[in-house]
């Protein structure tokens, strides 16, 4: 598997999480990677961090939208973070999760550090980690 630097990788950022003010420093993480990129489909992207393709993904939606991309994305051996995640059944309401996916556990906490400088670990699980943002 791919073990890049955030410095020499190509991410896809929702364009969604650009114009929406909130916990999120986006624009730390533009500067900081070799490429940005902007796609419109949330599992298009995570397909791409499956094959390869992409380093990282930060995006959001409803868990149901992508669920399948992810799971794909799990199984080739990549790194999720979920944000602010919804419990019990919060998670069926109608409502956006904010996820980053990576090609490393290690790029993985550099991207989130980037994005969140405040966060806590809730709790980790196999390819998982669970975040608290302390932005709000």
């Amino acid at each position: 598997d791919r073990d890049v630097k955030l410095e020499n990788s190509v991410a896809v950022i929702d364009l969604h999480l650009l114009r929406k003010d909130g916990d999120l420093e986006v624009s730390n993480l533009i500067k900081k990677v070799r490429s940005p990129r902007y796609f419109g489909c949330v599992s298009n992207s995570l397909l791409y961090l499956g094959e390869g393709k992409v380093d990282v993904v930060v995006g959001s939606g409803r868990a149901w939208d992508y669920a399948a991309a992810l799971l794909y994305a799990k199984n080739s051996g990549k790194y999720f973070a979920f944000i602010n995640p919804l419990h019990g059944e919060g998670i069926f309401k109608d409502k956006s999760t904010i996820y980053v996916g990576a090609s490393s556990r290690r790029l993985l906490k550099e991207v989130l550090q980037t994005l969140l400088p405040q966060h806590t670990v809730i709790k980790e699980y196999e390819q998982f980690i669970f975040v608290k943002s302390h932005n709000s």
